[in-house]
């Protein structure tokens, strides 16, 4: 597992190093050729699972939400209660979560 350093912290790695969360180059991570992985597809099962498991998504939404506000200290309360109200309106059938 790469190691990302903290806010402040220079990186040692080597400028030309993959991103620490890339995908594997063989693509076998997803089950496709390599150069054959298709965005959209990935996308339409996404919406299809965000469909069929709203109550979870709206949760993992606001568990998210609630993540940043501490990690922010409440700084940005209202502009992330207002992401996350957005969010949860766009996955199924709206907010269920509150």
């Amino acid at each position: 597992m790469a190691v990302v350093p903290d806010a402040g912290e220079s990186d040692t790695r080597a400028v030309n190093a993959r991103p620490v969360f890339a995908p594997p180059a063989s693509g076998k991570a997803f089950n496709v050729p390599k150069g054959e992985f298709d965005m959209s597809d990935f996308m339409d099962k996404a919406r299809d699972f965000a469909d069929k498991h709203d109550k979870q998504v709206d949760q993992g939404i606001e568990k998210a939400g609630d993540a940043a506000d501490k990690r922010t200290g409440g700084k940005y309360d209202q502009q992330i209660d207002k992401g996350v109200d957005m969010a949860q309106q766009r996955t199924g059938d709206g907010d269920t979560g509150r």
